[in-house]
């Protein structure tokens, strides 16, 4: 250490004792030399006011001060002359009881201080001495911070003094400045350093320090600091380490200079050459959205982006078509919306949208505009955002807006950049939709071209003198001609004769530009076939406008004139099913009485032989009649087939009685019906249609010359190849029916056609070409499969197959069971028909029920209504004129809801069972009904009682 003296002038000092005990002073005086190396010149006051009036004039190089002066005590005292005097050195006087006061006013300004009875020559001496030295050194170290403030003002830095020994972290103004803060408001701490840095920069800077300190490597690192608004500034930091002797660092000193601007400028534009390689690459619009979304967030380190559309809903929301960053919802709840009238419309989008121009919300805790998402931003980490409009022809169609971290995070020379970025985008937005819309147009060309060309209607172009300029698949298909045969040719190469005019008429049409309707026509074929075509027309013009020929479509419309004939063939059989369901209906009835009567006539005849022979035979005629009704009821579709185990024979057997009574003379019927035919699962009455069918078409075939009818019925069991030929049969027993005939037979061509619909060889009103298909879908319903063989001149045949059954129980193997009778209970029955309402009164009576009747429902409902105990069940009709059996039952049942009420009808599909639970009806009768029947179905309704 250089020794005190070198602080001292050469020459002489003066010395200011601030002293109101004038023996204090006087000592004071005495141990100050007057001669030696320095030449000390004394004075003393007495007064702190008169130390002020002396120090204005010169030569007082240090003062003495004693702090308990007549005109000020203790520190204040310091504190006083410190303000009036700064730059001249102090030295304080303190008594033996305030040695601790001394220290205090060292540390606030005094360079040294004496305790008074304790002060020798030498110690005053060295006092002076050291305290002139600290002087001058604060003094050199006030002009060298002076110089530091001017440089830190001129070149914009902040400084920074870290003591690596103490940990202290010396920070100057400027520094504290650049984040915002006044000079009091951070402490020169390092934990100060480490609270205002960014967390993902701690490694960085960590790993700079390090590596000046430990290599002598180059300490200039970039990293962010917290501003006091709670944004981050960007700072680029140089230093150097301050070694000892031995080369160890002892502290680190060095600047930091703003570069947020800088960085903001580098991150937009990074972020436009990114985009712009986005623009080049991307391929679509959703990707393009998607890819620039990402970059901006990637490259330009922004919170959240999106990029939006107008929709044209009730709330003009915004779309949202592609998004970046922390969005986690934020924009589903905000609403924005782009509509002036709205209140989500207010903000810095919507208003962006509206007026072209880009909105910036520099911070969202204030803006007013963003008041209605502010606590929502706040919760994302938003601060601020800018909105961009994507411009078209002046117009918006988009919006690009970006939300930063940090408030007043865009500035004018980055919203230039952000700007062009959104230019560029509108731009690629719009040549990817007009790329989008050629290739569309393209496809669009080609689905057209492939759908003229492979299209089956045929798709002629000419020009006006009817030369054929284009001929696709479709005209060679119906036409027969190659494309190579009629392009040069005249269209009228396909118009017969009498059908040339037509051409000059639509020509004529075309070039006066009147409409060329729709219209049905012939056109004839290569191989001179005449054939019915549907034609459209439509003029070919040229850019200008002007007609240069027309395009042709024409459709084959042979298949559909023979399905209208065909449609108006069912129409007319679905008219007769109808009138014939109606008949077998009437019908039903009446047969329905003369059951009734045959059964009465049966009991009333018991002991008769004869009588009982011809009722017998009364009731075999009856039951013809009944499944006669039962053939037109499923024929007008208004019965339900039923199948159940049946054997074929008796059914057969019925079929050859009826044919051998209607046959001409010329022509036998042959029989063979094996005994072990096994049973089938199918309805009798269909199998009776299908025989009856098949033997018909036989007797046709040998019309008005001589042959033979075999019905034959065995059993078979299929060999492999025919199973082959047949996959849907199994290698199981069948049933086999076989109707052959000695007729003139079909050839190859006819036999491929019989089973479609509305295909017969008849002539016109002999037949209406559904009775094969009929048979046949009758025969794969239950399984089985048809086949035929004929020959011309030889016959024909046709075998049935039905898969064999286990015989179940036939009502002729049912044991005779007892008939339940009454016991005088009291029943309505209720029937339009009085012949009905009278037999079915004679039949219960007869077991041993009371019964009454009524013919109108509104009469049983006015019987039940007046005594509702008095019937024990009430037995009703469906169909009657005033009010059908359903409602009648429901309006009983309103009366007195325990009153069974049984339906009758004259067919079971009348009504499902839901319509017969819903109506409160508890069993049903098929008309005709027979007694054991009707006792059965009465007995078991009054049990439910």
């Amino acid at each position: 250490m250089k020794p005190i003296e070198s602080h001292l002038p050469t020459q002489s000092l003066g010395i200011l004792v601030v002293e109101d005990n004038a023996a204090d002073a006087d000592l004071i005086r005495e141990l100050l030399p007057a001669r030696g190396p320095v030449n000390f010149r004394v004075d003393s006051v007495a007064r702190l006011s008169a130390a002020l009036t002396r120090l204005r004039g010169s030569g007082i190089d240090l003062v003495l001060l004693d702090l308990g002066l007549p005109d000020s005590q203790g520190l204040q005292t310091l504190r006083d002359f410190r303000a009036a005097a700064a730059e001249v050195a102090v030295v304080v006087l303190t008594g033996n009881e305030d040695r601790s006061m001394g220290l205090v006013a060292v540390q606030e300004g005094a360079q040294d201080f004496l305790v008074k009875g304790q002060i020798t020559s030498d110690l005053l001496e060295r006092s002076i001495r050291y305290a002139l030295g600290r002087h001058n050194s604060a003094a050199a170290l006030r002009r060298s911070e002076e110089r530091y403030r001017l440089a830190e003002h001129a070149t914009h830095d902040g400084l920074w003094d870290w003591n690596l020994l103490t940990g202290e972290d010396y920070f100057s103004p400027r520094w504290k400045a650049i984040l915002g803060y006044r000079d009091d408001e951070i402490a020169n701490q390092r934990s100060a350093f480490l609270n205002l840095l960014h967390p993902d920069d701690q490694t960085r800077v960590d790993q700079a320090t390090r590596g000046q300190m430990e290599k002598g490597n180059r300490y200039e690192v970039e990293f962010r600091l917290r501003h006091r608004d709670g944004s981050y500034r960007w700072v680029l930091s140089r230093g150097e380490a301050v070694r000892n002797a031995e080369g160890h660092p002892i502290r680190m000193v060095g600047s930091i200079t703003d570069i947020t601007e800088r960085k903001r400028m580098e991150r937009a534009l990074k972020t436009i050459c990114a985009c712009d390689q986005a623009l080049v690459l991307a391929t679509s619009e959703p990707e393009l959205l998607q890819k620039v979304c990402r970059v901006i967030i990637e490259q330009g380190g922004y919170r959240m982006t999106w990029v939006g559309f107008a929709e044209n809903d009730e709330a003009k929301s915004i779309r949202v078509a592609a998004v970046a960053g922390q969005e986690d919802g934020y924009l589903s709840e905000a609403k924005i919306s782009w509509a002036a009238a709205n209140g989500r419309g207010q903000g810095p989008t919507g208003q962006a949208w509206r007026t072209g121009q880009t909105v910036i919300c520099q911070d969202f805790r204030t803006d007013p505009n963003f008041a209605v998402w502010r606590e929502a931003a706040e919760q994302h980490g938003y601060g601020s955002s800018a909105s961009l409009p994507l411009l078209h022809a002046g117009k918006s169609f988009g919006i690009l807006t970006i939300y930063a971290a940090e408030a007043q995070a865009f500035q004018p020379a980055e919203l230039a950049l952000l700007t062009a970025l959104s230019e560029d985008l509108a731009y690629g937005i719009q040549a990817l939709r007009m790329r989008l819309e050629h290739q569309q147009a393209e496809k669009l060309n080609a689905r057209l071209a492939a759908i003229v060309e492979f299209s089956s209607d045929a798709i002629i172009s000419k020009d006006l003198a009817g030369i054929i300029q284009s001929w696709n698949q479709g005209a060679e298909a119906i036409f027969g001609y190659s494309a190579c045969e009629m392009i040069g040719a005249s269209i009228r190469k396909l118009i017969p004769e009498d059908r040339q005019q037509e051409e000059d008429q639509i020509l004529r049409q075309l070039l006066a530009g009147e409409p060329t309707n729709h219209y049905e026509t012939i056109r004839q074929t290569k191989d001179g076939r005449i054939i019915p075509v549907s034609i459209s027309v439509s003029p070919i013009k040229d850019k200008a406008g002007g007609i240069i020929g027309a395009s042709k479509v024409l459709r084959d419309i042979t298949e559909r004139r023979r399905m209208e004939k065909r449609m108006l063939q069912a129409q007319k059989m679905e008219a007769i099913g109808t009138l014939a369901g109606g008949i077998a209906h009437d019908f039903n009835n009446m047969l329905a009485a003369m059951f009734g009567y045959a059964y009465l006539l049966q009991q009333d005849t018991l002991g008769n032989p004869q009588a009982q022979e011809n009722v017998a035979e009364i009731l075999t005629a009856a039951n013809r009649a009944k499944e006669l009704v039962q053939q037109i009821l499923t024929f007008s579709r208004q019965r339900d087939q039923k199948p159940q185990v049946i054997k074929l024979e008796p059914v057969i057997k019925e079929v050859a009685k009826f044919l051998r009574a209607s046959l001409p003379a010329q022509i036998k019927i042959e029989k063979e019906l094996a005994a072990d035919t096994p049973a089938v699962l199918a309805d009798s009455t269909q199998i009776y249609q299908v025989t009856m069918n098949l033997a018909t078409n036989a007797l046709h075939a040998m019309e008005d010359n001589p042959g033979r009818l075999l019905l034959r019925l065995d059993s078979v069991l299929p060999a492999e190849p025919f199973l082959r030929t047949y996959p849907q049969l199994k290698p199981i027993l069948y049933a086999r029916l076989t109707v052959a005939d000695t007729g003139h037979g079909m050839d190859a061509k006819t036999l491929e056609q019989i089973f479609e619909p509305f295909f017969t060889t008849k002539p016109v009103g002999k037949g209406t070409g559904l009775g094969l298909a009929l048979v046949q879908g009758i025969v794969e319903s239950y399984q089985g499969v048809i086949t035929v063989e004929s020959q011309v001149g030889q016959g024909t045949t046709f075998s049935l197959y039905f898969p064999a059954q286990a015989h179940g129980e036939s009502p002729s193997d049912t044991h005779t069971k007892p008939v339940p009778r009454g016991h005088g209970q009291r029943l309505l029955a209720v029937d339009d028909e009085p012949g009905l309402t009278t037999v079915l009164q004679k039949m219960l009576h007869r077991l041993d029920y009371h019964v009454s009747t009524c013919n109108q429902a509104s009469e049983a409902v006015r019987l039940v209504r007046e005594n509702p105990e008095h019937f024990d069940l009430v037995i009703t009709d469906l169909t009657m004129p005033e009010m059908n059996g359903l409602e009648l039952a429901k309006q009983i049942r309103a009366i007195r809801s325990d009153l069974p009420v049984v339906l009758v009808s004259g067919y079971s599909a009348a009504v499902d069972t839901d319509g017969l639970r819903a109506a409160g009806v508890c069993e049903r009768l098929e008309k005709p009904v027979a007694p054991s029947q009707l006792a059965e179905v009465v007995a078991r309704a009054l049990k439910r009682v």
